[in-house]
């Protein structure tokens, strides 16, 4: 099979190789796609390394679900924005997390505020492994103070403890200055790692580089 393969290879090298006659002949003798192709489909070999690819697959799932599982026992606002009163409680989540948190620092009523929370809720019951916040800004001055938060929607990032990226005002999520779509945040976070994708590679080589303009009008 490996033979064939490797003929198969150099069958198709020799298509753009300038060593050819020019009847477009090489040396090799042509090998038949459909043919390879069949042989594929019966190779013992290559069916035992698929089954056991869908085995992991399988067992990947399995973790999965039984970590979300016992994740939604353990806390009550698993899948949800949580709301947080206590600066000090916060402190200690977010650097003793053993999974990405992101914190949305707001002003109730204020609507770019509401907009923010509303598009955050949603990521909140997708990706469950990531950890949702909001924190009203009356209710901690010693962070509002440390990231110098300015203006509103404010929203950071953490892996690990450790600040991953920030979001002032809609300016790194669109051209609209009131609004966004959902997908422009899913994507700009996935890129940060701060949830991890449902499609495989989609954003490998898409990765946007975005500043830190605001254009909230919000001044603290």
């Amino acid at each position: 099979m490996s033979e064939k393969i490797d003929k198969f290879e150099s069958q198709e090298f020799s298509k753009t190789n300038p060593l050819r006659d020019n009847n477009g002949n090489s040396d090799s003798d042509d090998v038949d796609i459909d043919e390879l192709m069949d042989e594929l489909d019966n190779d013992e070999e290559i069916q035992l390394i698929a089954m056991k690819q869908r085995e992991l697959r399988l067992q990947q799932m399995s973790d999965h679900l039984k970590n979300v599982s016992k994740m939604a026992a353990e806390d009550e606002h698993f899948g949800k924005l949580e709301t947080f009163e206590d600066e000090a409680k916060l402190i200690r989540l977010t650097s003793s997390s053993d999974i990405p948190v992101i914190i949305h620092f707001q002003l109730p009523h204020f609507k770019k505020c509401e907009y923010m929370d509303e598009q955050l809720s949603k990521l909140a019951r997708k990706y469950l492994n990531t950890k949702f916040i909001r924190i009203n800004v009356s209710d901690c001055p010693f962070l509002v103070d440390k990231l110098e938060v300015k203006v509103l929607p404010f929203v950071v990032g953490y892996i690990n403890g450790l600040e991953k990226t920030r979001i002032i005002g809609f300016s790194k999520l669109g051209n609209d200055p009131n609004s966004f779509e959902l997908a422009s945040l899913e994507r700009y976070l996935i890129s940060e790692r701060l949830i991890k994708s449902n499609v495989k590679n989609s954003l490998k080589n898409n990765r946007q580089y975005y500043n830190y303009d605001s254009d909230s009008s919000l001044d603290l």
